[in-house]
């Protein structure tokens, strides 16, 4: 009997050793189940959703060299899995609406001034048709404040706007202002939905329509500080640096960065100064659609919104290709460049309409939707000193063949 129990106990034994040299030889090592597998996860998941169906974020470590930390900036409020295909042709004012729009902005601005006395002045000037380039110059108050109406473009800037624009449109960290900023963070002063209204109401005055997209950063007095600093030391703060006032914030310089697009349907007009796109037109001023708004306990103290359209629907509607595809795709892509000394960061991936030129001389573009991926490209090069660049990179898919456009 006690024989019997020891075979079986060997006969156990046996079994366990061959299980685990069968688990170990078998199965995946820590290494193996390492980046690439959480990326085939991740991008498994993400297979065949629609465009309502997809997160805000994505999270993976692809490589060493390759990472995603990116948010997906599709409209929550958007239920279709198509997008048709757009008319969009470059809005431009009139003499008697730039007047009335330069009226506008002063109020917005809380400039003084009396309305009878105000003279606008239209200057011709020598753009494309003689069109865009009009603009009343002579409301300037002096050299950081005053307003401008243009045939396509409206702004507002103010002494308190020019304190903030280094940290906002000369990022020199990692990344644009988007990635520095927390959104939707409410500050002392106010809620940031009261802020955003007024910037509505200007856009609202002025002809304005078919915002669909809108994203608002708070610029907090901790935040602001730690970038006017790097930005001084790399004497990148152009204001101070003129002015020689001291590199320093207060409380009431915090304020809400509202950065909008014109669109159709929650599908944004493409935000990115595509370099590619420029190249190919047959006029200058990009096809990208900016906005801009910066809001304080003073009111509306920088506003700028260029390359405005009227937008039409041409009527051919198409199904959008999932992000699984695209994504697939751009990190095949992307692999290729993260390597050795070069390192990307995928920082956003969003769903936009890209214009086109369909007729330069009515100012008319062709629009199809896009899955643009941004990324942060950084190389190191060596020669007498090591220097370390961050650049600015997109990948841009058409979002109805999923095929590479730039």
């Amino acid at each position: 009997m006690e024989q019997g129990k020891k075979n079986v106990a060997r006969v156990l034994l046996s079994i366990i050793c061959i299980s685990v040299i069968l688990c170990v030889s078998c199965n995946p090592t820590e290494k193996e189940l390492s980046d690439s597998y959480e990326w085939e996860l991740q991008l498994a998941m993400l297979k065949d959703k629609a465009v309502s169906e997809l997160p805000e974020k994505l999270e993976v470590k692809v490589t060493d060299d390759l990472e995603i930390n990116a948010s997906i900036l599709v409209s929550g409020e958007r239920k279709s899995n198509e997008a048709p295909e757009l008319t969009l042709t470059r809005h431009i004012y009139s003499d008697d609406e730039m007047r009335e729009n330069t009226v506008t902005l002063m109020k917005a601005g809380s400039f003084p001034y009396e309305e009878d006395k105000i003279e606008c002045n239209v200057d011709n000037g020598s753009g494309f048709e003689d069109k865009v380039e009009r603009m009343t110059y002579d409301l300037w108050i002096d050299t950081y404040s005053g307003v401008g109406s243009a045939a396509n473009c409206l702004m507002i800037a103010t002494d308190d706007g020019a304190r903030l624009l280094d940290v906002l449109m000369f990022p020199f960290e990692k990344g644009a202002v988007q990635f520095c900023y927390k959104e939707k963070q409410e500050l002392e002063f106010g809620k940031w939905e009261e802020a955003w209204k007024s910037v509505q109401n200007v856009l609202k005055k002025c002809g304005v329509e078919s915002i669909a997209d809108m994203h608002c950063y708070s610029l907090d007095l901790k935040s602001l500080q730690h970038y006017l600093d790097k930005y001084h030391e790399a004497e990148a703060d152009f204001y101070f640096q003129s002015t020689g006032e001291a590199p320093e914030y207060t409380k009431e310089d915090e304020a809400y960065f509202f950065q909008f697009q014109q669109g159709y349907d929650e599908i944004p007009i493409c935000k990115y100064q595509l370099e590619q796109t420029l190249e190919k037109q047959d006029f200058g001023y990009g096809t990208y659609s900016d906005g801009y708004a910066v809001y304080s306990s003073k009111g509306l103290i920088y506003f700028y919104a260029n390359n405005l359209f009227d937008i039409e629907k041409t009527g051919n509607t198409h199904a959008i290709v999932p992000l699984s595809d695209v994504l697939e795709k751009s990190v095949s892509n992307l692999k290729t460049l993260a390597s050795g000394r070069t390192s990307v960061e995928v920082k956003e991936i969003s769903l936009c309409y890209l214009p086109t030129v369909k007729d330069a001389e009515k100012m008319e573009f062709q629009a199809v939707p896009v899955w643009v991926v941004a990324y942060i490209q950084t190389g190191t090069s060596v020669g007498d000193t090591e220097v370390t660049i961050d650049e600015s990179k997109y990948d841009v898919y058409n979002a109805f063949t999923g095929e590479k456009m730039y």
